[in-house]
Order: structure tokens, then sequence, then C-alpha cells
């Protein structure tokens, strides 16, 4: 190799050095150690590690003051490190509030987005950084940008994470109330989901579409609350006019989801949205069934006043009785028996109640339907 360009790759190294030494000292915090290398030469817009800079490494690591002497030394704060991630982003991400405002002022680009789609607004919605989210609007953050993947926008995100004021500053900024994610996803099904039941009365009063489904199951946001047990946020959506009879891929509908939890309140707030108590689903399933096989007494007491068919088959012939005893739920097939069930109804395969309830060894059960008069 020649002179010349050993002294090219000698003096490429010693800058590389050096902005590695830069950038290590402004991860540290240490404000004297990055005055000193900037003074010996070292290149605040220095790159090293996948493209990061020092700023960045100030600004992931929470360190202000460090931010403000990079920035008296000229550093691009919209720089853009291997993966597209900017100082803004980081320090949003982690909530440093200070330092977003500070870069926020050095003319940092609240629209920059990662790789991946990530603005920084969508990281103040993640990570319930309301503050932050309301300065990054400020400066004229699009309300609506949404990640890559999933085409989440800010407002999905900040239902789902929560807090109200979040969700509260995005709407006030005209965000889209009902844009759908890649499966359909709304921002009121993601706060049903997890359970922020303020968030869903707040979306349902502006103007989201409270019977939406995703692309996936088809569940509404009324089902995805239901499923994972969110009661509150289940009865706001019932109480709203939320359409009780739709029905998932598997037909299933919300009163059959509130008769296998089992939920008392939930139920109610079906039932007193008029469901059809005696759809059937995929399989011919009632939500009477489902509470039987499941041994919910008072939700099969519950449906029974609302006037449940307790003699419906399914496509199996088998009826709400031969599920309570085929489990053993004693109880629940006292239940089923004051409310008229034909003992004598036998499956596709002959079997009666009597008989399973014999086969699975329910001696209780057995006693119960015996004495009611049951056959095998």
């Amino acid at each position: 190799m020649s002179l010349i360009g050993r002294l090219i790759i000698g003096l490429t190294k010693r800058f590389e050095s050096r902005s590695a030494r830069l950038a290590a000292a402004a991860a540290k915090g240490d404000t004297a150690a990055v005055q000193v290398l900037l003074a010996a030469g070292a290149n605040v817009h220095g790159t090293y590690h996948e493209g990061r800079t020092a700023l960045m490494e100030a600004a992931s690591s929470g360190h202000k003051e460090v931010v403000r002497a990079l920035l008296a030394a000229g550093a691009n704060s919209n720089a853009v490190d291997k993966y597209g991630h900017t100082a803004l982003i980081e320090a949003v991400a982690r909530g440093h509030t200070e330092i977003v405002h500070t870069l926020l002022a050095a003319r940092a680009n609240a629209n920059l987005s990662t790789k991946g789609g990530v603005t920084a607004l969508l990281e103040a919605a993640r990570g319930g950084h309301t503050e932050i989210l309301r300065a990054l609007l400020a400066a004229g953050a699009d309300v609506d940008a949404c990640e890559g993947i999933w085409k989440r926008t800010a407002l999905m995100e900040a239902a789902r994470q929560g807090p109200k004021e979040s969700v509260m500053a995005l709407l006030a900024a005209g965000a889209k109330v009902n844009a759908e994610a890649r499966y359909g996803e709304t921002a009121l099904i993601g706060a049903a989901e997890h359970g922020h039941a303020e968030i869903v009365h707040e979306l349902v009063a502006k103007g989201a579409n409270i019977n939406a489904t995703d692309h996936y199951d088809r569940l509404t946001a009324l089902m995805k609350a239901m499923c994972e047990g969110h009661t509150e946020a289940a009865c706001v959506l019932a109480d709203s006019g939320a359409n009780v009879d739709i029905a998932d891929e598997n037909g299933r509908t919300a009163l059959m989801l509130a008769a296998t939890r089992g939920d008392r309140e939930m139920l109610k707030s079906i039932l007193a949205a008029s469901a059809n108590v005696n759809a059937v689903d995929e399989k011919g399933w009632t939500a009477l069934m489902f509470a039987a096989s499941m041994g919910n007494t008072e939700a099969v007491r519950a449906l029974l006043a609302a006037e449940a068919n307790v003699n419906i088959l399914d496509k199996s012939r088998s009826t709400a009785l031969i599920n309570a005893a085929v489990a053993g739920h004693t109880e629940t097939v006292r239940a089923l028996l004051a409310a008229g069930a034909n003992l004598q109804t036998r499956e596709e395969h002959g079997v009666t109640a009597l008989g399973f309830a014999k086969a699975s060894g329910h001696a209780e059960t057995v006693a119960l339907l015996e004495k009611a008069g049951a056959k095998e």
C-alpha cells in the first residue's frame, strides 16, 4: 500500500476513534469530556456503530446538558442511524421530556420515521407520554401517520396503552377515529381489548364505529372486551348501543361469550340490549349450551328467565342438559330440569344425559337425573 493510502487509513481510524470516544462520553453524560473532545477536533457529526451519533447517545440516555453542548457545537438534530432512528425518536421512546423540548427547539423534524415507519408521535403514544405527545403535535407531527408493519396510528396506540389524556389530545388534533390497522383493528377495538372503559366512552362519543369488526376473527370491540374479561368496557359498549347479535367467524355472539364466562354484569347488559337468546353458532350451540357446559348456573338461570329454549338440539343432537350432565354440573342440571329439559333426548350416538353422567362417573348428577325419572 502506498504512503498516501496508509495516511488516509490512519486518519480515518483516528477520526472514527474520536467519534466513538465522543459518543461514549455522551452516553455516560460526561459533559466535560464531551467539551474536551470537541475542542480537540472531534467531529460533532461523526458516526460510529451502525451510524449512531453522539447526540443520539446523549438523547437516548437522558443527558440534557450533553445534548445542549452538542447542539451548541452544531450537531445535526435530524441525523439518522442505520435503522432510521433520530435523536428525537430516541428521546421520545424513553420519555425524556426536557430533551424532547430541546431538540424540537433545535428544529428536530417531528415527522421523520424509522425504517419500520415509527415516528416520534407513535413512540409517544405507545409510551403514554402525554406531555411529549402534545409537544410533538404542536411541532407539526402528522397525527394520522401509521407505522409500516401493523399500520397502527398514534390514536390506536394511545387507545391501547392509555392514558385517556393522550387519546383526547390526538382527537382534538383531528385524528381519524375510524382509521383501520392492517387487520382491521380500530382505536375502539384496541381500547376495548385492553379494558380502557373511559377511553371506550370517549371514542364512542367522538363517532367511533361501535360495530366495526377486525379482519382476523371478525370480533367487535364488545366481543374483544368480553373475551379479555373487561366487564366495565363491555358494559359501556352494550349500553351505548353496540349490536349484540353480530357473530364472529365461528358464529358466536356476545351473549354466547358472556354465557361462557359466566359474568353476571356482562350477561345483564347483553340481555338488556335485546340479544337473540336462542341464536346458534356454527355447531348449533346456543348461549344456554355454553353456560351449561361450563357449569355457570347463574347464567343458565338468567338465560332461562329471558326465555331461552331449553330443548334446542345442536348439530350433533345434543342439548344443554346433556352438556351439563357430561361435565357433572349437578346444580346446572337441576336448573335445566326445573325449566322442563327433556330427560330422554338422545344425541347422535343414542346416548342420553343419564348415560353420559354414568359414563363420566358423576354419581351426584346420576342420582338427580334418576330421581327425575331419566332412563338410559
